[in-house]
């Protein structure tokens, strides 16, 4: 990874985390990636690295937020500014770098596609499907000495799978796919498969048939068994 998307990303960190905010977002999507190194090891390489500047935080319950932060303002120094993306006014925090975007999930029938105000962050979020698959799956890791919740890797996997065919943008879809494939075979290999299997038995039963049907359709017939066999 390159230094100043590094550096970056721990500052944005360092910072959520003085403001006592940290504790109540956790990593979505690929940037869980580059946190698995103390869960997975040296085997940790064997995944696909991540080529993303997004780095998503999911905020699990916005209503529970105690602490405040105006974030535009507090990473303006870093070079970020605030970008209005669609027409209902989604905000991004763009730098050439490393972008930061907010998450909730969408409960329901969800809320028209408009964005989520997050007043304790001064900022908004899209609300997004299975995201819960993360959030009820959260574990806790040290990053440059600051704890980050993260998704359990099995988590990831089946979350990446379930999205997989809603996926507007099909290389993307992809590369999270690989990550899925990746990440499941690491726990197969490593024998961690309670955890796997406990995450997996919890999703709705057309969750774990859609998750089945997405590895067997792309030629993971064999991984899908396994996973499969290893539920009881």
């Amino acid at each position: 990874m390159e230094k100043e998307k590094y550096e970056l990303f721990t500052e944005v960190l360092r910072r959520l985390d003085k403001a006592g905010v940290l504790s109540d977002l956790m990593i979505a999507g690929s940037w869980n990636i580059f946190l698995y190194n103390g869960y997975f090891g040296k085997d940790a390489g064997k995944i696909p690295p991540i080529r993303t500047i997004d780095v998503d935080f999911l905020v699990p319950k916005p209503a529970r937020m105690i602490n405040k932060i105006n974030l535009p303002e507090a990473l303006k120094d870093l070079g970020y500014i605030v970008q209005f993306k669609g027409n209902e006014g989604f905000i991004k925090l763009l730098h050439p770098d490393l972008l930061v975007e907010f998450i909730v999930h969408e409960k329901g029938k969800g809320v028209d596609g408009k964005p989520v105000p997050l007043p304790n962050l001064g900022v908004n979020a899209a609300a997004l499907r299975f995201m819960n698959v993360l959030y009820e799956n959260v574990m806790t890791v040290s990053h440059e000495g600051i704890r980050v919740n993260i998704a359990h890797p099995a988590a990831l996997a089946f979350h990446y799978l379930l999205i997989n065919p809603r996926r507007k943008n099909r290389e993307k879809a992809e590369k999270n796919f690989d990550h899925a494939v990746a990440i499941l075979e690491l726990l197969l290999k490593q024998e961690k498969t309670e955890e796997m299997n406990d995450i997996f038995k919890k999703l709705h039963v057309n969750w774990q048939k859609a998750i089945i049907q997405v590895l067997q359709k792309k030629g993971q017939a064999e991984l899908a068994m396994k996973i499969q066999n290893n539920v009881v």
